[in-house]
């Protein structure tokens, strides 16, 4: 992980990204998980978005950080580069690991029209 520098340039397509952007973007060379001026929690947060599934900071890690991840998407063959997880470890350092945990879930199990009032 770098830390996040003033002076430091994030451009995708040769579009700069401005401070306290994070997030997934599409480029024309593939997928970017990208941050500028980003916590831990905005990776996280990107993750879960990216992989569409729960994801939880277990790093203790914390600060601002620059990070352009680029990577391949799942389903999507004409992405070259590497999958997500093996993308964040050789990029960032860090290592996705799956594991069992609680997972908070909302269940509507009756719905009713309102009343007229």
């Amino acid at each position: 992980m770098t830390a996040a520098d003033e002076n430091s340039k994030l451009t995708i397509d040769g579009k700069p990204i401005h401070k306290g952007a994070h997030g997934v973007f599409l480029g024309v060379d593939g997928a970017h998980l990208m941050g500028k001026g980003a916590a831990m929690a905005d990776l996280v947060d990107g993750l879960r978005n990216a992989m569409r599934g729960p994801v939880e900071d277990r790093t203790g890690i914390q600060g601002s950080f620059d990070y352009d991840v680029v990577f391949a998407r799942e389903n999507k063959p004409q992405d070259t580069g590497p999958s997500l997880p093996a993308a964040i470890q050789a990029a960032l350092g860090l290592k996705l690991e799956k594991s069992k945990g609680l997972v908070e879930v909302l269940v509507i199990d009756h719905v009713e029209r309102p009343s007229e009032n």
